[in-house]
């Protein structure tokens, strides 16, 4: 089947944000399909898994703001007003060192951090990078420490709604040496400095007792799939890997996840074809 045009899925040419263009279509009598995820590359990732001829995938624009919390947002309000064509998909991000969260109706979770960690994590994804770099697994496990670390402060910093703009103070470009093409470990210094500039004590200590438990998660839990990727683009010798990553994820790679399972069985129950060939 012929893949819809990028430009079918992209922003450029939907009328308002994804709320308002659901309103339009709803208020036109069209019983469409729509599936929801954070950002335009989520887009880009997930739309070529989908019937895009039967659904559309859109991204979480509300007011040109996009966020985990408005897949949820954009879910949960177009299913009180009856209308149920709708899914919703995430990042996982903090939810696991939140033991209140509680899912949403609709709302379904990728299995790692986020998919970027999720791609990663994916072994026929490896050995399709691989064929670019023949010495990207070890390069993989020499980013994972100063991603985790990072990762770590990302955590804390979203679930304690800390404050800290990771952009304004200290960008992930720091922990780079693009010339040696080595990372730089002392940045982390710097970083705790920064993060922890007129905290309490009180702020420290729980600091290192969420590290303490992110030291027991899988790497791709705490690692943020983009600061892995602007780690790694540092070491690999692979062009644009950030736009080629997307590329060797294929739906036989995406079937081996938890996250195509609950899709499926939510599709199954409902009696919704999602997926292209089915």
């Amino acid at each position: 089947m012929i893949q819809a045009p990028l430009q079918e899925v992209t922003e450029a040419n939907r009328p308002g944000d994804t709320l308002g263009a659901i309103h339009q279509s709803i208020n036109s009598h069209m019983r469409a399909m729509w599936v929801i995820v954070e950002d335009e590359p989520d887009v880009l990732v997930y739309s070529k898994f989908f019937s895009t001829d039967r659904l559309n995938v859109r991204s979480s624009s509300i007011k040109k703001r996009k966020s985990c919390k408005n897949v949820e947002k954009i879910v949960d309000t177009i299913l009180h007003e009856n209308y149920d064509k709708i899914i919703g998909i995430r990042d996982r991000d903090s939810i696991d060192f939140l033991p209140a969260y509680t899912l949403k109706k609709n709302v379904f979770l990728t299995d790692q951090r986020d998919i970027e960690m999720q791609m990663l994590k994916t072994n026929g994804v490896v050995l399709l990078l691989k064929q670019k770099d023949s010495g990207i697994e070890q390069k993989i496990e020499n980013v994972k420490p100063l991603a985790r670390a990072i990762g770590c402060y990302r955590i804390f910093n979203d679930i304690k709604e800390f404050g800290y703009s990771f952009n304004k103070k200290l960008k992930i470009g720091r922990f780079r040496d693009d010339k040696a093409h080595v990372l730089k470990q002392g940045a982390l210094v710097e970083l705790d400095s920064s993060f922890f500039e007129g905290r309490t004590e009180q702020d420290r200590n729980d600091f290192d007792n969420l590290k303490d438990v992110c030291d027991l998660k899988d790497f791709a839990l705490v690692c943020n799939g983009h600061d892995f990727l602007a780690l790694l683009d540092c070491l690999a010798t692979i062009p644009h890997l950030k736009e080629f990553l997307p590329q060797c994820y294929d739906i036989e790679s995406f079937k081996q996840s938890a996250l195509y399972s609950d899709l499926k069985d939510w599709a199954d129950r409902n009696n919704v074809s999602l997926f292209e060939g089915t």
